[in-house]
């Protein structure tokens, strides 16, 4: 929330594994998003805060998908620690997307 509008979400799925993580207790982080003219204003930082701690209270670990190409999203999760654990190909049609796994522990 910003000024008691909300201006972004998060999504964590619990108990899921992939093939680029050892842990058995971890979680995913599906999404987080923040509207477009709220970024840059820490509130990213503080959702992330917010997520690690949740996540914390059931998983040890704590992953996510992030297209290559986006380097903003990339270096705000090399922020809070998060490393680049693998990658893995998407295609939607003829369309082809490159993205990294990225994880870290909680």
């Amino acid at each position: 929330m910003y000024d008691e509008k909300p201006v972004g979400y998060a999504k964590i799925q619990l108990n899921a594994r992939s093939e680029f993580i050892v842990s058995n207790n971890s979680c995913k982080l599906q999404k987080l998003y923040l509207l477009q003219d709220y970024l840059s204003k820490g509130i990213g930082g503080q959702l992330q805060q917010l997520i690690l701690k949740k996540a914390k209270e059931s998983s040890d670990y704590i992953w996510l998908s992030v297209l290559k190409e986006n380097t903003k999203a990339v270096a705000f999760y090399k922020r809070d620690n998060y490393k680049i654990v693998g990658e893995h190909p998407f295609s939607i049609g003829k369309e082809n997307f490159e993205f990294w796994i990225m994880g870290r522990d909680l």
